[in-house]
């Protein structure tokens, strides 16, 4: 089912209408919250994805935008080659040699999913047309909506532009147009954040041109962070719906690859990933999981009643999410067959070490 079966459920238990601009904003904060909250607690069906992707040794990797958290690293060579994930601080413990194989770290996150090039971080002294880059827009947007966008210049300040966008149509976008930063002598050495206003627009009157429904929200389209001089080179990217562009940043240990490993399967990864739950706000949209609606529902009378002060109830609404989430989960689960993974002790690892040699 669908965004409108919860808030027509949920709107009639608190008695708000759907059909009320104001009111509809509210009850889809309150979804949202919900929708939030209840995929943290289960990695239901629907919210895993995999892909592959090459790396080499010594790397760091910005993973794709829909990449929420990790659940699981493999080589792709070797199905045996199972990868673990650690802290950053395991390198800086006593002992630490054991962090040396198939270890990856997860190092937070990022606005940028590639660094800036020194042809710009290291410009100081060098013409002001390098201490530029550009945006690209594409899709619909609503009048005066803004792109915001925070960048380090040359470690001594932060500096915000805010880029104001005119409305347009689905299928037009904006240029390349050039967004420059300090000057000459300092240059831009990070961007601190991507960002724009809302990750929707207009509502009421608005006609979605492909659907040709009125009432629907607008969503926005990409907005992309370009190479200034080469607009193919892209930095960030803030996806449709979405408020902010934002990278897991992962840390591929030197071992066992090289860092100049050929491109092949051999050093490849196969990563099993949580997504990102996307924002829901036109009545089509759906919860990624199937079959979860009236969790979500008793999830939003849970925040709803907790915001009225009257925690009991709420309480009762989140043990009764809770248990319902549990059959839900136990229903899916039934038939399939579980496994009990037992690990080794760290110990018995030194023998395996001190008999293989890494792979380059």
């Amino acid at each position: 089912m669908s965004v409108e079966y919860i808030l027509d459920r949920f709107g009639k238990k608190v008695g708000m209408l759907p059909s009320d601009d104001n009111q509809r904003s509210l009850l889809l904060d309150y979804l949202n919250e919900a929708a939030q909250e209840l995929y943290e607690q289960s990695d239901m069906p629907g919210a895993l994805e995999e892909a592959e992707f090459y790396v080499q040794g010594d790397k760091t990797i910005a993973m794709p935008a829909d990449v929420y958290a990790i659940r699981g690293i493999r080589e792709k060579s070797g199905c045996n080659d199972v990868w673990e994930s650690e802290p950053m601080t395991a390198r800086y413990r006593e002992n630490s040699w054991e962090t040396d194989h198939n270890k990856f770290r997860i190092k937070g996150y990022s606005a940028l999913q590639r660094s800036l090039p020194t042809t710009i971080t290291g410009a100081s002294g060098g013409s002001a047309a390098t201490n530029k880059l550009s945006y690209k827009l594409y899709g619909p947007n609503t009048s005066n909506d803004l792109i915001h966008l925070v960048a380090n210049i040359n470690d001594l300040y932060d500096e915000e532009v805010k880029i104001t966008i005119s409305g347009r149509d689905l299928g037009s976008s904006v240029g390349f147009t050039a967004i420059t930063f300090g000057n000459a002598a300092n240059p831009i050495k990070d961007i601190k954040s991507f960002s724009r206003t809302r990750p929707f627009g207009a509502t009421g009157s608005y006609t979605n041109p492909v659907t040709g429904i009125t009432g629907e929200i607008a969503g926005h389209g990409l907005a992309q962070l370009v190479d200034y001089t080469d607009n193919s080179i892209v930095y960030a990217e803030i996806k449709p719906g979405q408020e902010e562009s934002r990278y897991l940043i992962v840390d591929v240990s030197e071992f066992p690859f090289s860092s100049s490993a050929a491109q092949d399967d051999q050093h490849t990864l196969q990563v099993l990933y949580k997504k990102t739950l996307p924002m829901m706000r036109n009545d089509r949209d759906e919860f990624p999981a199937p079959g979860y609606d009236n969790i979500l529902v008793s999830k939003c009378m849970e925040l709803f009643l907790e915001e009225q002060g009257k925690m009991e109830e709420a309480i009762l609404h989140d043990r009764k999410a809770s248990r319902s989430l549990a059959r839900r989960q136990a229903d899916l689960e039934r038939g399939q067959e579980q496994q009990v993974i037992f690990k080794r002790h760290n110990h018995d690892k030194l023998t395996w070490l001190a008999t293989h040699k890494p792979r380059l």
